[in-house]
């Protein structure tokens, strides 16, 4: 809960990713937004929100940050503790659990999906951005989505600066003309 509004508050971030974070459970959702930090339309990180397809989610981050690249994966079956490498052993390999091999290949699908999200976010591999575009099909039933990010209007320092530049070429202008 407390990555994306450290990442609303600095524009260096360039992706964050959120394995079922709480701002998508119901209950959490509202204690998330009442954060001064949490305003969405301050994002620039992409987005990577993997979500359980089975339980009550919500995606107010996503649907709100207009301005980064928003992907959001919602897998069936998978339970929340499922994005635990030590969940995952504890109760899946180690008690040679029926759907051992289910779980194993999906949270191998799930590290290579954050692995293709960084590369192109961070390392800025072409290749995997236009993978990120495709939609996901490595697991059965999951949901991909990709949503490209609008033009970001200025910062409030970007737009000082703009507004120095204007400045400047009106101050020049002006001169000009009173020759």
């Amino acid at each position: 809960m407390t990555a994306p509004p450290f990442a609303m508050q600095h524009l260096g971030i360039d992706a964050i990713a959120c394995l079922d974070g709480a701002a998508t459970m119901p209950p959490y959702a509202p204690i998330a937004e009442s954060f001064d930090q949490w305003k969405p339309r301050d994002l620039r990180a992409a987005l990577l929100d993997v979500v359980l397809a089975d339980e009550e989610r919500v995606l107010p981050l996503g649907s709100n940050a207009r301005y980064a690249d928003v992907c959001s994966w919602r897998i069936p079956r998978f339970k929340h503790g499922e994005f635990s490498a030590d969940e995952v052993a504890k109760y899946h390999i180690a008690a040679q659990d029926s759907l051992a091999p289910w779980v194993i290949g999906s949270w191998g699908a799930v590290a290579g999906r954050l692995k293709t999200f960084f590369d192109a976010y961070l390392k800025g591999s072409a290749e995997s951005l236009n993978a990120l575009r495709a939609p996901e099909t490595s697991v059965a039933g999951s949901t991909w989505t990709f949503r490209a990010a609008l033009p970001a209007p200025p910062t409030a320092a970007q737009f000082d600066e703009i507004v120095g530049i204007l400045g400047e070429v009106l101050a020049e202008a002006s001169e000009q003309v009173a020759r």
